[in-house]
Order: structure tokens, then sequence, then C-alpha cells
């Protein structure tokens, strides 16, 4: 679990533990802006430990790139990883850099995914407990068409 997504959950769960619904659609709000804006950075990222395995999960091909680009992650080191933008000079989807280093200048972390894995799916839960939803704070617009119709149906 990233460090970010278990700080956001305790302050998610004092809020409602206070009954302060409205404050905590304005911090998921805010939260949610600071990371598609890139404010976080290893916040943001996961941890893990390297160890060879047979399939190939995401955190795993983190490393192996990482390795490419020639970081030191050796057996059962720990590191940090997270989600990236491809492009023409990366071909990966993820990246992982020791937990001492930062993640190279040239390397864009995917912050619409991450946001969805540090935010708002360890978030769901916890606000459908409260009778509350990502679509109740982030409510969709009615499209243009819409609209008109709506005003004649009224």
């Amino acid at each position: 679990t990233a460090s970010y997504t278990i700080d956001i959950q305790e302050k998610a769960f004092n809020m409602i533990l206070k009954e302060e619904y409205e404050q905590l659609k304005e911090l998921l709000k805010i939260e949610k802006n600071k990371i598609l804006t890139g404010q976080y950075k290893k916040e943001l990222m996961f941890p893990a430990k390297y160890r060879e395995i047979e399939t190939k999960p995401s955190h795993f091909r983190a490393a192996i790139k990482a390795k490419e680009l020639g970081y030191l992650i050796n057996e059962e080191d720990s590191y940090l990883w997270c989600y990236i933008i491809k492009d023409e000079n990366i071909d990966s989807d993820v990246m992982a850099v020791p937990l001492d280093e930062d993640l190279p200048s040239n390397i864009t972390i995917d912050y619409e995914r991450m946001c969805d894995r540090v935010l708002i799916k360890p978030l769901e839960p916890v606000l459908e407990s409260i009778n509350m939803s990502w679509e109740i704070i982030f409510p969709a617009p009615i499209p243009k068409d819409r609209q008109s119709k709506l005003f004649e149906e009224w």
C-alpha cells in the first residue's frame, strides 16, 4: 500500500467518526486535484520487494525495467514502483526505483492511473459505508444535448 493511501484513509476515517461529511468531500476533491496535477510523487508509489517469480505482475515488471535502465535492484531489495506513461523512449507502463532514489526526470507518472489505485479504489468501500460515492463527490456534467431535453420536460 502506498504511504499516501494510508494517510488519506486515516484522515477519511477520522472525518467519518466526527461526521464531518462535507469536509470529507472537500478534502477528497482537493486531494484528487493534487494527485492529478503532480503535486505528489514518491508518496504515491507502491513499496515492493524484489523476488524472481514466474508470473510477471506489475511490481516485478517495474523492477525489471529499472534494472534495464541501470538501477541496482537485487534479490530481496525493497523498492518503490508506479505506473508511468509510455512514450517513444520508454516501452513500459511501470517503473521502479530503489527506496533512496527518485524517478528519472524523463519519466512521467501516469497520475490518472495512480489516482485510481491510491485514492479512488481504496476509498470506495469507505464512502459506500456512509452512503456516499465518488459520483456524489464528482457528479458528471449533463451533456449539452440532454440539457435542452431536461428543460423541455420541465
